[in-house]
């Protein structure tokens, strides 16, 4: 799994068995070898979150805010 920021518009996904929801500027851990996710890199709507040094990789993704969308 990668976290990957999305920049794209709000929206949702199934991916591998797992429903995603994608809110602007929120990161997101996905795996980097689905099919859907390399469309959204592709399409400039996700990106990789660099991972600084010493920083580990038990960080949780950002959750949307209310004003974005969130219930």
């Amino acid at each position: 799994m990668t976290l990957y920021r999305y920049s794209g518009p709000p929206s949702g996904a199934t991916v591998d068995g797992k429903e995603v929801l994608l809110h602007p500027g929120a990161d997101v851990d996905l795996p980097r070898d689905n099919d859907y996710v390399r469309t959204l890199v592709a399409l400039g709507h996700l990106a990789p979150v660099p991972v600084s040094a010493g920083s580990g990789t038990d960080r949780a993704p950002r959750r949307a805010t209310k004003s974005e969308g969130a219930a």
